[in-house]
């Protein structure tokens, strides 16, 4: 088979016959190659500022809050009203990201390496590492070609907590 193909390509090198079919043919699957790489880097491109508006919000609040707890500690300003717990912003993070096609399993948020609702508290000063993986298929490409795209993006933040819990004791 393999032999019969080469043969006839080879004829058809030859004689010149149906040469500009074959190069369209050709040129035709490069460029779908090419729009489906487009495409897909542009929904990376999408994926990956909705993840960093997502991390920048955690980072944010997790700096002014001095970490995320399950409620608001004694002294917080404002109370349990204005204090955001874990769960909460869990919950923001989902729907900020859920409207950039990410779903809730295919990403992660790591607060100083603890899962976002797991409860961490930082004192005034203390230095936080905020980290968000995205997990990413290369939706289009992998119609193209054989095999798995996955790969991942990865935001990180830091910050510097600005809350003292123990406000008595300077």
């Amino acid at each position: 088979m393999w032999l019969f193909a080469r043969k006839k390509a080879g004829n058809i090198a030859k004689k010149k016959k149906g040469l500009s079919s074959l190069e369209f043919v050709i040129s035709i699957l490069i460029f779908m190659l090419l729009f489906a790489a487009f495409i897909d880097i542009v929904v990376i491109g999408v994926k990956f500022g909705a993840s960093t508006q997502a991390v920048q919000h955690v980072t944010r609040i997790v700096g002014v809050q001095g970490g995320m707890l399950s409620s608001a500690p004694t002294g917080y300003p404002g109370g349990a009203t204005s204090y955001n717990t874990g769960s909460q912003v869990d919950n923001q993070v989902t729907n900020m990201l859920s409207k950039a096609g990410i779903k809730e399993g295919d990403y992660s948020i790591k607060v100083g390496g603890s899962p976002i609702t797991s409860g961490v508290a930082y004192d005034y000063m203390d230095d936080i590492d905020v980290t968000m993986r995205v997990n990413y298929k290369w939706e289009m490409l992998s119609m193209m070609l054989p095999g798995e795209f996955d790969f991942y993006l990865t935001n990180n933040r830091s910050t510097v907590s600005e809350f003292r819990y123990r406000y008595d004791s300077w």
